[in-house]
């Protein structure tokens, strides 16, 4: 086993391969290309930019809405005298009479 080990390896064969670079040549309509794509990628990166930002407000937008609810529910349980165990009257809609006529 120690001979398998210290016998040298042979390189590996190479494959043959058709050459997959192109050569890039520097005339007009390769630069007319190239500032086109540099065009389209600012645009795009403005927009990410302007989807980013209307998210973030978004965002916080509700979560001071969250927080002004929440003070407006404390304000309210605070203020409001302690709930009696009185059952409440139902609506006048629910008691199968109408919310637009006045009294009968």
């Amino acid at each position: 086993m120690q001979g398998l080990a210290r016998r040298a390896r042979r390189p590996r064969e190479k494959i043959h391969r058709p050459q997959t670079r192109r050569r890039r040549e520097n005339n007009e309509d390769s630069v007319e290309k190239m500032q086109a794509i540099r065009r389209n990628l600012r645009k795009a990166y403005e927009l990410l930019e302007f989807v980013t930002r209307r998210e973030q407000r978004k965002c916080s937008l509700a979560v001071r809405a969250r927080q002004r609810a929440r003070a407006r529910c404390c304000e309210t349980a605070a203020a409001a005298p302690p709930r009696s165990r009185a059952p409440r009257a139902l609506p006048a809609a629910r008691r199968g009479g109408c919310l637009l006529a006045g009294p009968a």
